[in-house]
């Protein structure tokens, strides 16, 4: 089960470079990985600095200086982008959570954020190394958890 754990760290760096391909040009400022309730992935993020309103736009068109860290209203993910490496992440998680719960009943869910927090920290570490990404020029937000309303 390990090469899961291996492969999730993979699927996240080819999430992140399909936007980062698409929007370097708009100055990214932030990425996020978004978890559900069951602390499985639901999405990858970014924003960008053209995305956010000035003067001389179309205010409904942008996002507004103040809600330049509400991630739920970011328009750049991974989900809309390319579905099928978030598909393989959460399948790959969900083998992994249900093949650890049958070795050993009731397991915590710190365990499972602190994986999938290490694998994104891996990613990171990936996109740093190898595709020479600057993560001091935007900032990696760990985890962001959706909240139904």
């Amino acid at each position: 089960m390990l090469t899961h754990i291996d492969a999730l760290k993979d699927l996240l760096v080819e999430s992140f470079l399909t936007l980062y391909q698409r929007y370097q040009q708009d100055e990214i400022y932030a990425c996020c990985l978004i978890l559900n309730d069951f602390l499985l992935i639901e999405d990858l993020a970014i924003s960008t600095e053209q995305s956010i309103f000035n003067d001389q736009e179309d205010r409904k068109q942008y996002l507004a200086e103040h809600d330049r860290w509400n991630v739920s209203k970011w328009r750049y993910r991974a989900q809309t982008t390319n579905e099928q490496h978030l598909k393989s992440a959460r399948t790959l998680l969900t083998e992994y959570f249900q093949s650890q719960y049958r070795l050993s009943a009731g397991i915590q869910h710190e365990s499972h954020l602190t994986l999938i927090i290490n694998r994104f920290n891996a990613a990171i570490d990936t996109l740093k190394d190898q595709h020479r990404i600057d993560p001091t020029k935007l900032i990696f937000l760990s985890v962001c958890l959706r909240i139904k309303k």
